[in-house]
């Protein structure tokens, strides 16, 4: 199988139509950022149905694919559908997964970058990978690491303190391949989710229950922690 957008991207293309699968959660088609192969250099894009019907033409026509398309024009809440990729020198046309339009969900949107190719990504300047997860951000707890003092008249003083608002970061029952994509994606240089700066501070682990999904996928929950990349600090030094 070609890879067209390497192998832990969570769109894949695929010469042929996929079986029935989990779709990939789309609030709009700009959630949507990721490199094509740029071996294909003349290419377009078209939105079709599950089964390759025509929904809307040349939706786009370059490697790196962004597009602010809005789908309420063409879709409705809870339409699956998948992208179409035509490479034109080649004559070969591909499918992705299959995705779905949630316009009211609020599941959590993950943006990622590292200033060079890594995990099997390309990448250029400003052009992250994002896509929107099956997930969520419990509410946030404070983490201090603090270096406190007596004072000549017995009172504790406080020296140095740093702040750290961290959370834990729930998905849904996932296909285990998407845990595997998810992992990657919280391991890059700069990852942003929800348009806020994020690292990885806790082991990524999965739940014990199995759900299956509708298709006969095994899925599980995965859970990790994740702080905001910043740190607030008082001292006294």
């Amino acid at each position: 199988m070609e890879m067209i957008t390497g192998k832990y991207c969570f769109v894949q293309f695929n010469e042929g139509l996929t079986e029935c699968e989990m779709p990939l959660p789309v609030k709009n088609l700009n959630d949507l950022r990721f490199f094509i192969d740029n071996s294909i250099t003349e290419l377009n894009v078209d939105i079709v149905g599950l089964n390759g019907e025509m929904i809307r033409e040349f939706v786009h026509s370059f490697n790196y694919f962004s597009t602010g398309l809005d789908l309420s024009g063409i879709l409705t809440a809870e339409d699956c559908f998948r992208l179409k990729l035509t490479d034109k020198t080649a004559g070969k046309v591909y499918y992705s997964n299959v995705l779905v339009y949630l316009p009211e969900t609020e599941y959590l949107h993950l943006s990622y970058w590292c200033d060079k190719d890594e995990f099997g990504f390309h990448y250029e300047a400003n052009k992250p990978n994002t896509v929107r997860i099956p997930a969520i951000l419990r509410k946030p707890s404070y983490v201090e690491n603090a270096e406190k003092y007596t004072d000549s008249n017995g009172k504790t003083r406080v020296l140095y303190k740093e702040i750290q608002k961290k959370y834990a970061l729930q998905t849904d029952y996932m296909p285990y391949s998407w845990h595997d994509k998810l992992k990657i994606a919280l391991s890059h240089d700069l990852v942003k989710i929800n348009d806020t700066e994020m690292d990885e501070t806790g082991n990524y682990t999965l739940g014990d229950e199995i759900n299956e999904s509708a298709c006969g996928v095994e899925c599980v929950m995965g859970e990790t922690e994740v702080a905001e990349n910043f740190t607030e600090r008082n001292t006294n030094c």
